[in-house]
């Protein structure tokens, strides 16, 4: 489908020229849709002594990027196109340690910077063909879960075995259900700053 804006006769501008615009633009949209690069850092130090051993570490990444997303009416009023750089780090620190009786670990995890900012396009075409722009911020809070988890082995004896072959002690140990404390966890409300950072303005490109 082929159009163009008549700027002689707006009254004849139509849906085929709103088309053309939408058919130039959306293929670009489809392949740039989403893109992301992400940067990770990892570092893990385990170690063992007899019956004891243990493990500690830190896991960093970051996410740096880009969206856009398109969206228009039925009727073809307008046609926006929105692209949200952003940018997102999160991070875990954990230590475990573990002996012949008992299990302990730590988890701390965030989720630290979370920054997006969208930048809105748009071209209506109801009354006049007009440009808008705006641009804002987002600055999510940081999320932050501490969690704290142990369990205990305990054992049993096979006394018939015992009884049966003197001498010698059957028993078989293994780990109970393990018993988590949370002690810190803001993940189920999540706050953020918003700043308008360029107002709406608009640009007349034809005047109807």
């Amino acid at each position: 489908m082929t159009g163009k804006l008549d700027t002689q006769n707006f009254d004849v501008n139509s849906l085929e020229a709103v088309m053309n615009i939408a058919d130039k633009s959306f293929p670009i949209l489809k392949t740039m849709g989403l893109t992301e690069r992400s940067f990770k850092f990892t570092e893990q130090y385990c170690w063992g002594q007899g019956l004891f051993s243990g493990c500690s570490g830190f896991e960093f990444e970051f996410f740096l990027g880009w969206r856009i997303g398109n969206k228009t009416t039925k009727d073809f009023e307008f046609f926006n196109i929105t692209i949200i750089p952003y940018v997102r780090g999160e991070g875990r620190l954990f230590t475990n340690f573990e002996s012949w009786f008992t299990k302990f670990s730590a988890d701390f995890a965030s989720r630290f910077i979370n920054i997006q900012m969208p930048t809105s396009n748009q071209w209506n075409f109801k009354d006049n063909v007009e440009y808008c722009f705006d641009a804002n911020s987002f600055v999510e809070d940081p999320l932050v879960l501490l969690t704290l988890e142990a369990t205990v082995k305990s054992c049993e004896a096979d006394m018939t075995h015992n009884f049966a072959h003197p001498g010698t002690f059957d028993y078989t140990c293994s780990y109970g259900s393990p018993l988590g404390l949370t002690l810190m966890n803001n993940t189920e409300t999540i706050d953020h700053q918003y700043v308008n950072l360029v107002p709406r303005k608009c640009i007349t490109i034809v005047d109807g």
